[in-house]
């Protein structure tokens, strides 16, 4: 009986990842006035991550995001946002082996958010001591 030793090696193995763990509500900006908002997320409490797979949609508009490089930078800007609609997001961690290779996503965490409803501020001054000639 022969033993097969490199038949698994490091470079081929990589686990499952844990999805992201919420919504980082106090990092986001979902003010989408200049139509842009900045989503932040909680990244998996354990567990090694290479990147981020990012979907967001508006109910007919689905645009996909990776971000990688960095299993810190848990944030995306999204540009041409409406102000005070309802969006899904849906964020899957990556873990992937130091060749690159092999590329495992989690299940993906999802939720729904809605932009900041703005309204435009009108200030009125009315003076007591007008005058009038």
């Amino acid at each position: 009986m022969k033993l097969c030793v490199h038949c698994f090696t490091h470079s081929s193995l990589t686990s499952e990842p844990l999805p992201p763990n919420g919504l980082n509500l106090d990092a986001s900006n979902l003010d989408a006035r200049d139509q842009t908002i900045t989503l932040a997320w909680n990244g998996p409490s354990s567990g090694e991550t290479s990147g981020y797979n990012i979907e967001i949609l508006d109910g007919e508009t689905r645009e996909s995001y990776y971000q990688g490089g960095s299993n810190t930078q848990t944030d995306v800007n999204f540009i041409l946002m409406k102000n005070g609609y309802n969006y899904t997001v849906k964020i899957w961690s990556r873990s992937q082996t130091f060749n690159g290779q092999n590329v495992v996503t989690s299940d993906a965490f999802e939720t729904t958010f809605k932009t900041v409803v703005q309204s435009k501020l009108i200030l009125s001054f009315q003076s007591e001591n007008a005058f009038s000639y």
